[in-house]
């Protein structure tokens, strides 16, 4: 298994960023042709290395033989900032650039999945919802899928008016968030919450709003990284084998 750490200049952002890829051995070499590519977005303010560090993700990257894309979260929780840089285009440049420089990994129609944790959740429906064709599936792993949360921990009122805008802006964009996914053509939409998490609600109206399109699958106990890896496992069976 290869795990490639890509630096690059980000045209929408005006600014130097990175990614990190993981690719079974066979792949990389041109050997076999990849089943898929998982962009897979870090939880908010994070760069990655947890996802890949401390969750099994390596391990279903070689068993389930796709791709794994991780770009870091940093502080635009892969958003357009109000007051701040457009995040979320950054990340759709991502693939723009795997289609330039990194031919060999599929990043075509009905190839790819998305799947966020946190509120990058959010970014993962966002674009999947934006895109069916491209994405043959989506996920939000204990997704915090509300830009109008209340203020707490990390979400301090400076950052999420930084992220989402005012109070009343973040009401709009949470309406303008569930209509979007009412709307979206999305196939397939893996949730994975726990009754006491902060998203709960949020991935609840989720669940309501895609109906037969959606699988959910909550937690017994408080949510932790193990078991957001458990649910990865199930969200990437889900993709490539219809179920879970």
């Amino acid at each position: 298994m290869a795990l490639l750490t890509h630096d690059y200049y980000c045209p929408k952002i005006g600014m130097a960023s990175e990614l990190h890829l993981l690719v079974p051995d066979e792949i990389l070499r041109g050997e076999e042709q990849a089943a898929g590519t998982l962009f897979l977005l870090p939880p908010q303010g994070e760069s990655g290395l947890s996802l890949l560090t401390g969750t099994k993700i390596s391990a279903l990257s070689e068993a389930y033989r796709i791709a794994v894309v991780v770009p870091p979260a940093l502080q635009g929780c892969f958003t357009d900032m109000v007051y701040g840089y457009p995040f979320y285009q950054s990340l759709k440049y991502v693939r723009e650039y795997l289609k330039t420089y990194l031919p060999g990994l599929p990043v075509e129609k009905g190839c790819c999945a998305v799947a966020g944790l946190g509120i990058s959740a959010i970014a993962a429906l966002r674009f999947a919802a934006e895109e069916p064709d491209f994405f043959a599936c989506a996920g939000s792993i204990a997704g915090i899928l509300d830009p109008s949360i209340r203020p707490q921990g990390y979400f301090t009122e400076s950052r999420l008016t930084d992220l989402f805008g005012t109070e009343e802006e973040r009401i709009e964009k949470r309406e303008a968030f569930f209509t979007a996914c009412g709307a979206s053509e999305t196939r397939k939409v893996f949730l994975f919450s726990e009754e006491e998490d902060l998203g709960f609600e949020s991935t609840k109206k989720a669940a309501e709003i895609f109906g037969n399109r959606a699988v959910l699958r909550l937690s017994d106990s408080p949510i932790t990284l193990k078991a957001c890896s458990d649910a990865l496992g199930k969200f990437v069976e889900y993709w490539i084998g219809g179920t879970c």
